[in-house]
């Protein structure tokens, strides 16, 4: 079985560091991060980025990448995008996606597009319906040609 790294070191070894070192962990630290999307930092309700998503309720229409590579997910049609919802996990706000039709798109040109880069890791934070107990994708390649 292949031990979890994180950058070069292994798992145990990165957790031992951080402990020693009383570091929190960021997603910022891990070497060659391409996207981080935090629900409590630079999510807007408009594709561009003009109006904050602060209230229950509010559409969002692109939620900026926090790794710093401008990684930013949109959404221009109102009907599509998913919804901001503050204190909903820990006190932590949240972005929902309503299953059907709700999605953000990276650019095309973005280092993010799946022909340009062999290996994946990706981690989510989501909770699972339990009305329905249906799981829907979280990441999928949509060229929207066809």
């Amino acid at each position: 079985m292949s031990e979890i790294m994180i950058g070069s070191l292994p798992l145990s070894q990165a957790a031992i560091n951080l402990a020693v070192l009383g570091g929190a962990f960021s997603p910022a630290d891990i070497p060659g991060l391409q996207l981080w999307l935090r629900a409590d930092a630079g999510v807007w309700q408009d594709s561009v980025g003009g109006t904050p998503a602060v209230n229950d309720g509010d559409v969002v229409g692109a939620w900026e990448d926090q790794s710093g590579n401008g990684n930013h997910a949109t959404q221009a049609t109102t009907t599509n995008k998913p919804i901001y919802w503050t204190n909903v996990v820990n006190g932590k706000p949240v972005v929902r996606f309503d299953g059907v039709d709700d999605d953000l798109a990276l650019s095309s040109s973005t280092i993010m597009n799946f022909e340009r880069i062999d290996t994946w890791t990706f981690f989510f934070v989501v909770k699972l319906n339990t009305s329905t107990y249906a799981i829907y994708p979280c990441i999928s390649k949509d060229t929207g040609l066809g």
